[in-house]
């Protein structure tokens, strides 16, 4: 697929942040799209492709990944979040549909619970926020997956960015990666019970690296929420599956441009 995505950089608060940005400008409100841990947007291109179709999309490498510098000190999910909050404000981005997956979702949960009137809605793909076994468990079973998830797509090209982008992490920033890992553990489940933006989560079915059922005590603690369950999904499954994510973002965002049509219309009058 021809990348519809341009490479570009900004310095701010001292560090240099790595960012794709492309797709449709339009009235649309654009996609701000945060990366899981140990992961950079260029295992997700794929999948951002695809949502170009019809917003603008903005993907920056958090700090710490990829080709963004990584922070002075080992931060936590708030200070990400507090970050977010710049990086959109530089770009003067209002109204975004936040997507985050696993770590990014994370991020996100924090971004809407101290912005809520920048954001206009927010996905959760296999977010972290809700604690269960201990680090070491969580890196075995995603090992695990990661085998398991290669073998049954037939070693799709997307393992392999999956693979590559983990590999560079591990080797450009391995210091800061290790010292950082405690964040997959943070509980914010204080923070899902104050979201006020709608929000969509998604799992997998075979997610074992943040369960089913962490899901499902996150869609009890956000209000409104939507649910839906990728079946036979792994961790990784919104890389691999890029038209079954595409599929399930159109139909939960293009419900608000349709909203939006018909306020600017006087239909709703």
């Amino acid at each position: 697929m021809q990348n519809k995505l341009t490479r570009k950089q900004m310095y701010l608060a001292g560090y240099t942040v790595n960012y794709w940005e492309g797709g449709v400008l339009s009235n649309t409100d654009p996609i701000l799209f945060l990366h899981g841990w140990g992961l950079s947007v260029e295992a997700y291109l794929e999948n951002l492709n695809l949502l170009c179709k019809r917003y603008r999309v903005i993907a920056p490498d958090l700090l710490g990944f990829g080709k963004s510098s990584d922070p002075k000190s080992i931060w936590n999910i708030k200070d990400y979040a507090q970050f977010t909050i710049a990086f959109a404000q530089r770009l003067n981005l209002r109204n975004v549909h936040l997507m985050g997956h696993s770590f990014g979702g994370g991020i996100s949960i924090e971004v809407a619970s101290l912005s809520p009137e920048t954001i206009r809605s927010i996905i959760l793909l296999n977010s972290i926020g809700i604690p269960t076994k201990s680090i070491s468990h969580l890196i075995l079973k995603q090992a695990i997956e990661f085998i398991a998830q290669t073998w049954e797509t037939n070693f799709q090209i997307q393992n392999w960015y999956v693979l590559q982008t983990f590999l560079e992490n591990s080797l450009f920033h391995f210091h800061y990666m290790i010292q950082m890992m405690p964040i997959l553990k943070e509980d914010l489940r204080e923070s899902c019970s104050r979201m006020e933006v709608p929000c969509l989560i998604v799992w997998g079915s075979n997610d074992r690296v943040t369960p089913l059922n962490a899901g499902q005590q996150m869609l009890q603690l956000i209000e409104g929420a939507q649910w839906f369950v990728v079946e036979e999904g792994y961790h990784l499954w919104s890389i691999v599956l890029p038209e079954k994510l595409e599929e399930i973002a159109f139909d939960f965002l293009d419900k608000f441009n349709l909203k939006s049509e018909q306020l600017s219309t006087g239909s709703l009058l």
